[in-house]
């Protein structure tokens, strides 16, 4: 893919919205209801409503009841080095209601983030406004991130009312010293952050504080402080964390062992029990890592396998959660005990394309409560532009997508 880039440009390539094939301009997505026609074919419905009405006067539902997790038409435009500069979503009538445009700087860093929603509200008088939040992005010379502003208005037609801006100090090595944040004025903070390093430039400490004008007090008041030690190797080896008048709150230990291949983090609370613990396992020759989460009592809630294929950029993940029957202890606490509800999510990926075509879930005696297949139509260029989605042998829904190429 870098055969595009325009000459005189450094820029990074990013592959848009997942992975794709060929050099993508813009992507549409629409969900549309799957329905049987008189042959027992199975063919588009109407499309996925987030609203019900058919003219501007007619009553509006709140934009944020949603039939489905997904918005009905959704619209990706990318510049040439792959890079989104535009966000569409739709309603099921056609109507835009939520635009988010990036700009960017020669270099690829972002420059600036637009986020415009058209937002329907009921009642009496029916009020539609536009609501927008704007980002602006500033960096140093050695690319370093100085900080953002943030602003937010209700009305197109008034001025930008409210606003935010956050400002990042560095040393010369570019490891950030201090970070505020504003609310109206670049004067008095409403946040800093204080970060501290070793003579090895990793980070040991970050001290947080926050002013509490709510409660009179206009000076800023420490709250959280978190330290960082490391191993021989430069890895995070424990992290504390102390709150403000309470002390040590939470701190986390993590091992690993003489290969990397396992690592093993616990965190404690407050009275130095084990309250969670997390182990990570790699197998690089079958590009698999495995990643399992206790609780408190040890036992296993979470675990993932994860396979990588490193050439493809292409990731299938599996993801199970288990959860047990609780009793009450002879220390009155309660206490997981099994058998419990297993539940696994499995995803398995097609050879060809590598999209996935089955979704299962499973009790915890292994039997079946939710199957979800997708069959997929692709085009020319070898990315999928149709996808049939059933669950439980039922046809539920049919994405489609409608991909612009850049003229090579």
């Amino acid at each position: 893919m870098v055969s595009f880039i325009p000459k005189g440009k450094q820029r990074k390539i990013t592959l848009p919205l997942g992975e794709h094939l060929g050099h993508v301009q813009w992507i549409k997505l629409t969900h549309y209801y799957a329905v049987k026609d008189s042959d027992g074919s199975i063919i588009k419905g109407s499309i996925i409503s987030d609203t019900d009405y058919s003219d501007e006067m007619q009553h509006v539902e709140d934009m944020r009841r949603v039939e489905s997790d997904e918005e009905p038409t959704e619209l990706w435009m990318y510049d040439v080095f792959g890079d989104e500069i535009e966000n569409d979503k739709y309603h099921a009538n056609g109507k835009l209601y939520n635009r988010v445009t990036h700009e960017y700087y020669p270099n690829g860093d972002i420059k600036q983030i637009m986020d415009s929603n058209r937002l329907a509200r009921t009642g009496v008088h029916r009020i539609t406004q536009i609501q927008i939040q704007k980002f602006t992005y500033e960096y140093d010379v050695n690319d370093n991130l100085l900080g953002f502003t943030e602003y937010i208005q209700n009305n197109v037609a008034v001025n930008w009312p409210r606003s935010k801006k956050t400002k990042n100090v560095y040393d010369a090595s570019g490891n950030i010293l201090e970070a505020f944040t504003f609310d109206k004025d670049t004067i008095n903070p409403l946040e800093l952050t204080l970060f501290r390093y070793n003579d090895k430039g990793q980070k040991t400490e970050e001290d947080r504080s926050i002013r509490q004008v709510q409660r009179g007090n206009d000076d800023l008041v420490p709250t959280e402080k978190t330290t960082f030690s490391y191993d021989e190797k430069g890895r995070v080896n424990y992290k504390a964390i102390y709150r403000f008048h309470a002390g040590l709150s939470r701190d986390e230990t993590t091992t690993f062992d003489t290969s990397g291949k396992v690592i093993e983090t616990r965190t404690y609370g407050n009275n130095k029990v084990v309250i969670s613990s997390q182990v990570k396992r790699f197998f690089k020759h079958l590009h698999i890592e495995l990643y399992d989460t206790y609780d408190a009592d040890g036992m296993l809630t979470d675990y993932t396998i994860s396979h990588l294929d490193t050439a493809r950029h292409v990731t299938d993940k599996s993801s199970f959660h288990i959860t047990y029957q609780q009793m009450i202890g002879r220390d009155r606490m309660r206490h997981n005990v099994e058998p419990g509800d297993t539940i696994m999510i499995q995803h398995i990926m097609n050879d060809e394309h590598f999209n996935m075509v089955e979704d299962d879930t499973y009790s915890y005696d292994g039997k079946i409560q939710t199957s979800n297949t997708y069959q997929y139509k692709y085009d020319s260029v070898g990315n999928w532009v149709d996808k049939l989605i059933t669950t439980n042998n039922k046809p539920v829904e049919i994405e489609e997508r409608e991909i612009g190429y850049f003229k090579e």
